[in-house]
């Protein structure tokens, strides 16, 4: 056995000799209690190369037993406990790793999942915090995904907490370049995220990908890939380093097609069930197959598609991207339409807190924040404009695109900006001219109106209606304004400028249906997606919510729910016309627990079609590790239990901007009964230090994130898919309740049973 110490690196790069002696070893041994980063770089490393592994963790120690678990991307992978020395040894001799070398985790987890032929794709592991340096990185490498003729599959901390090796082992084995973004030590979830990305690192250095890690801060890297990394202070620094990383990965691809390394030679093809691919559960992955494969089609989707409504809700993983992605595709297909994408990466927040508590008539509120979106709306339109004009030929344009054109270049400084640049903008502008708190309010609107270039806009407006009057129609599509909410966040505020939007997109509309008696008008729509608990804010603030008209992204009908997967199993097969029924009975067993297969996968989940896909992949990864023709009843419930753990996450990541210690809440239900009384759920609330005064609160928000249904006849319990519904539910609730004279009962939803060890008598249908 060698350690680190053992090894002669005097004047060597070290990491070149670390991996030079894991390369010749036959086991590698760690310890992961402190999730170091040097060990997971290694760990990762070693999983490449194929090496057997054997894992040593200490659970005494502070907090290491909660970051073990945490961490995720280890949980499958056995480990031996230990306290002492003697522990160890005794681990090791019991284990005997030495007399199974070729039971590796590169064949057990990773290698059955490897894609058929050459998959080319440029990965990108996100910050978990959205900094300068991070939204730069997000549109860089957007772009260089696009100059290399790659899809960009991003890694997102703020989307999806869990992925499981065998999936960034898959990733990382398609990349043409991976993109490692590590944070500063003092920033939140730093220990879990850098351990994480420290091993996928340790991956594509294995095998031989083209890594960049980017670090923030001056103190020195890990040592092991202090040579690899790249450290910076400022975005510009962080940028600098990724353009002279990607220039070359671009300028190779250009000259050669990938071709198959020995790494890639010595695997084998994947056997008849890897081919069923349902593809990414996150739909900014899947763009390219959503636009043209699988796309399932709802009413709230048709509405869209039609300009019939303006605001679409729908929580976290309900499909609003996808219907985004899709009907920006759609839309555009038709070249009599121009569609207008508002997508920002990030914007600052602060400014527009510090803007909107400085007006404190709700009038000049309004008027303050309507003009900002028009000035951002407008510009966006005509931004949209141009691109469209300069793609034509030159002979093809008008008299009256070319003045648009004349317009925009003199006012460049102005408009050719980031939409987050222009906001920021406009957000200084006004306040350099909000001070005079006792101005009249003519006075103060007449500031706004200067600060937001009001003459300009009309001029534009009217430049846009000249331009575009031939156009069928003009479509705003407005999405990942949502992004930048976190439970920091000013609320009320946040909800004020998005409720400015709302009301904005009625009257920019109007504005160009009536422009002049001797102008033809445009038909302009908006389309605004929001996730839903950001959305009861913001109704939350209007004073009318009511006449607030919305579409909901929901999915209550079975069938209709299980068309999005089945439609991704019909894509992935080589047999035109296969019927999905075909596929269920060919790759799945009949029953789980008695129950038919695609009931019971229905009723262990979310009612989202992102939660559905996370089980079924989980179910073919579980089949295909294990060597199986045929997804068993086993593999359904081992791959429940990691869902389970995703949905857990999942509702801990849409609770952001509602209640701290969520998470302490949810693990303490670890090993109930599936159904309590309040009583139970008060007094268990108390044991986690939640105040008396806001027990009630955090059940009714438990019941509103569907952590908890309730009984409102026997035995029949409901769950809320928005606040409107919980209302409803806790009303029937409570009648139901008083006609037995007793409290009322509340059911765990059957998605977070089995992560939580819940007890449960029978599986629980909906």
């Amino acid at each position: 056995m060698r350690t680190w110490e053992d090894m002669a690196i005097g004047g060597k790069l070290v990491i070149a000799e670390i991996c030079r002696e894991i390369d010749d070893a036959h086991i590698f041994c760690a310890d992961v209690t402190t999730l170091n980063q040097n060990v997971m770089f290694e760990l990762g490393y070693a999983i490449a190369v194929n090496k057997r592994i054997w894992l040593t963790y200490d659970p005494t120690l502070p907090d290491s037993a909660t970051n073990f678990a945490k961490l995720q991307m280890l949980t499958t992978v056995g480990y031996a406990k230990y306290t002492n020395s003697h522990n160890i040894v005794h681990a090791f001799l019991s284990d005997k790793p030495f007399d199974d070398l070729a039971a590796t985790v590169f064949e057990q987890a990773i290698k059955p999942n490897l894609p058929d032929g050459v998959k080319e794709i440029l990965l990108y592991l996100k910050s978990r915090h959205n900094t300068e340096a991070s939204v730069v990185l997000s549109q860089k490498t957007d772009k260089a995904a696009a100059a290399a003729g790659v899809p960009l599959i991003v890694d997102d901390p703020r989307e999806s907490s869990v992925q499981p090796l065998s999936w960034y082992g898959e990733q990382v084995y398609s990349a043409v370049g991976v993109i490692c973004h590590l944070i500063s030590p003092e920033r939140e979830g730093a220990l879990l995220h850098n351990a994480r990305y420290s091993l996928v690192a340790g991956l594509a250095h294995g095998m031989k990908r083209p890594l960049l890690i980017l670090k923030h801060g001056s103190l020195a890297a890990p040592i092991d890939y202090r040579d690899l990394a790249k450290s910076y202070q400022t975005a510009s620094e962080a940028e600098k380093h990724f353009d002279n990383w990607i220039v070359g990965i671009i300028s190779s691809l250009r000259q050669r097609s990938l071709t198959d390394t020995a790494f890639i030679a010595s695997v084998e093809l994947a056997r008849e069930l890897s081919r069923l691919r349902i593809g990414e559960p996150l739909a900014e992955n899947e763009a390219d197959r959503l636009k043209n494969e699988y796309f399932v089609e709802t009413a709230a989707y048709r509405e869209a598609f039609e300009g019939r409504q303006t605001i679409f809700v729908g929580r976290k993983g309900a499909g609003k991207s996808a219907n985004f992605i899709k009907l920006t595709a759609s839309l555009e297909a038709d070249k009599r339409n121009l569609v207008c994408v508002v997508k920002p990466v990030a914007y600052e927040l602060h400014g527009i807190v510090e803007l909107l508590a400085r007006y404190r008539e709700a009038d000049i509120k309004g008027f303050a924040i309507e003009s900002l979106w028009k000035f951002l709306i407008y510009s966006e339109m005509a931004l949209a404009a141009e691109a469209a004009i300069q793609s034509r030929l030159s002979g093809q344009v008008e008299t009256c695109e070319l003045d648009l054109i004349a317009l925009l270049n003199q006012n460049d400084g102005l408009l050719r900006k980031d939409f987050s640049i222009r906001l920021e903008s406009c957000i200084e502008s006004l306040l350099a001219n909000s001070s005079d708190v006792n101005a009249g309010t003519e006075m103060r609107r007449g500031a706004i109106s200067e600060a937001l270039h009001s003459g300009f806009l009309k001029h534009l407006r009217d430049a846009l209606s000249s331009a575009l009057s031939r156009k069928q129609r003009v479509a705003i599509l407005v999405d990942n304004l949502d992004k930048a909410w976190d439970k920091q966040s000013d609320v009320e505020h946040l909800s004020g400028f998005l409720l400015g939007l709302l009301k904005a997109a009625t009257r920019i509309s109007n504005d160009f249906r009536n422009v002049s008696a001797t102008q033809k008008g445009v038909n302009v729509s908006l389309a605004v997606f929001i996730r839903a608990d950001i959305f009861q804010k913001v109704l939350s603030i209007a004073p009318e919510p009511d006449k607030i008209p919305f579409s909901k992204i929901s999915w209550t009908d079975d069938e209709l729910l299980l068309r999005f997967v089945e439609e991704r199993f019909v894509s992935s097969m080589h047999e035109p016309g296969v019927s999905p029924n075909k596929i269920w009975n060919k790759y799945f067993d009949r029953e789980v627990k008695g129950i038919e297969v695609r009931k019971y996968l229905l009723s262990r989940t979310l009612r989202r079609p992102r939660d559905l896909l996370v089980f079924v992949k989980a179910a073919i990864t579980t089949a295909v590790n294990r060597k199986h023709a045929k997804i068993s009843a086993d593999d359904i419930l081992s791959a429940e239990r990691q869902y389970s753990q995703f949905a857990i996450d999942s509702i801990l990541v849409e609770n952001g901007i509602s209640m701290a210690a969520l998470e302490d809440v949810l693990y303490e239900f670890a090993g109930s009964k599936v159904i309590m009384s309040k009583n139970d759920i008060l007094n268990l609330l108390g044991g986690v230090h939640v105040p008396a005064n806001d027990r009630e609160h955090m059940i009714e928000h438990l019941c509103a994130l569907t952590f908890f249904g309730l009984e409102i006849r026997e035995n029949e319990f409901r769950y809320a898919e928005d606040q409107q519904e919980a209302k409803k539910n806790a009303i029937l609730a409570r009648k139901y309740a008083e006609g037995l004279g007793a409290t009322a009962r509340y059911k765990i939803n059957p998605a977070f049973c089995s992560f939580l060890e819940i007890v449960e008598s029978e599986p629980a249908l909906n």
